[in-house]
C-alpha cells in the first residue's frame, strides 16, 4: 500500500509484507538502511511501547506497523547483523525494544556518536540536521512529539513528518564523518566506538524518581513515595491510562510528606470516583502500616 503524500511510501502491515520487504533487501543486495521508532511513553495509554518503526533505504520509504507484525518477524529482521542500521540518539528506543521484543538490535550505528565527537553544541536531530545540512522544517515537531502514535490508521501528514527523521541520516552520515576527518578526530571516534556498550538490562528509573521534589523528601518518605508509586501504577495499568491521570506526581509526593492530604485530593481525569477512592484506601492503609 503506497501513501500519496508529500513523500511515497510502503506500509508493511502483515507477516507476509515483511517477507516481502526482507527478499526485497537481499534482491537489491542493500546493506545499510536508516531506521527510526515512534512509540507511545505514557502520555495516551499505560506504559510504553514501539508504535511505528521507519526506514529509509536510500532511495524508498517504509513503514512497519509493529501491531501487526509477529515479535519473531521484528526481532529477526532488527537483529539481523548483515544490515547496518543507521539511526539518531538511538538508547531510549534500544530499551523498549529489548523490554517489549527482548531484542538485541545489531550493526546499529547511532550518529549521535560522532555529534558528540565533534561536541556540537545542540545535538537534537532537528538542530544538527539545520546546523549540518541546513535542513530546516521542524514546524510541527512539537505537535506530533505529543501525538497518539496508537491510533490507527495513523494520520498520513504524521507519517510524513515520522519519515522526516530518516530522510537525512544517509547525508548526514556523510558529512559528519567529512568533518571528523578534516578535524583529524578518526582516533576519538574509533576510540567511542569500541567502549560503547548498552546495558540492555538495566531498568530505567521512573521520571518522578529524577525530580528535585523527590529528591528533597527524606529517606522515610520516599520509602513511602515508592509504596505509593505502586499502588497507583497499578490502577493506570486496570485503567490502561497514563499513571499521571490516575494520580498526579504532585499529589503523590504531598502524601508522602504528609498523610492528611489523602483526604484533599480529587481524582484524576482519568479514573473513577469509586476506583479513586479505592486506591486511596489502599494507600491509606499501607501508610498506617509504615507508622506502626
Amino acid at each position: 500500500m503506497i501513501g500519496c503524500t508529500m513523500i511515497s511510501y510502503k506500509t508493511i502491515a502483515a507477516d507476509r509484507d515483511m517477507d516481502e520487504f526482507e527478499n526485497y533487501i537481499k534482491l537489491h543486495d542493500i546493506k545499510t538502511i536508516a531506521i527510526d521508532f515512534e512509540s507511545e511513553n505514557n502520555l495516551h495509554e499505560y506504559g510504553s511501547k514501539i508504535c511505528l518503526i521507519q526506514i529509509f533505504d536510500g532511495k524508498g520509504f517504509f513503514v512497519i506497523d509493529p501491531f501487526k507484525i509477529s515479535k519473531e518477524k521484528i526481532k529477526r529482521f532488527l537483529e539481523e547483523k548483515k544490515i547496518v542500521k543507521l539511526g539518531y540518539g538511538c538508547e531510549s528506543d534500544m530499551s523498549l525494544l529489548f523490554k517489549e521484543y527482548k531484542i538485541r538490535i545489531k550493526s546499529l550505528f547511532d550518529l549521535k556518536i560522532m555529534v558528540d565527537v565533534l561536541e556540537i553544541e545542540k545535538r537534537g536531530l532537528g538542530d544538527v540536521n539545520n546546523l549540518i545540512l541546513g535542513i530546516t522544517g521542524e514546524t510541527n515537531k512539537k505537535k506530533y512529539q505529543m501525538h497518539n502514535w496508537t491510533r490507527r490508521p495513523i494520520d498520513k501528514i504524521a507519517i510524513e513528518y515520522a519519515l522526516s527523521d530518516v530522510a537525512h541520516l544517509f547525508s548526514l552520515k556523510k558529512v559528519l564523518l567529512e568533518k571528523i576527518l578534516e578535524l583529524r578526530l578518526v582516533d576519538v571516534l574509533l576510540e567511542q566506538l569500541v567502549k560503547r556498550e548498552y546495558d540492555y538490562e538495566k531498568v530505567p528509573v521512573p521520571t518522578i524518581f529524577k525530580s528535585r521534589e523527590y529528591n528533597n523528601l527524606h529517606a522515610n518518605e520516599k520509602e513511602k513515595a515508592k509504596m505509593i508509586y505502586e499502588i497507583r501504577e497499578k490502577y493506570a495499568k486496570e485503567q490502561n491510562c497514563p499513571a499521571n491521570d490516575v494520580l498526579l506526581n504532585k499529589d503523590l509526593l504531598n502524601i508522602a510528606q504528609n498523610r492528611s492530604a489523602l483526604t484533599k485530593i480529587g481524582p484524576g481525569r482519568k479514573i473513577d470516583n469509586s476506583r479513586f477512592s479505592n486506591m486511596m484506601d489502599e494507600i491509606g492503609k499501607i501508610l498506617e502500616e509504615k507508622r506502626s
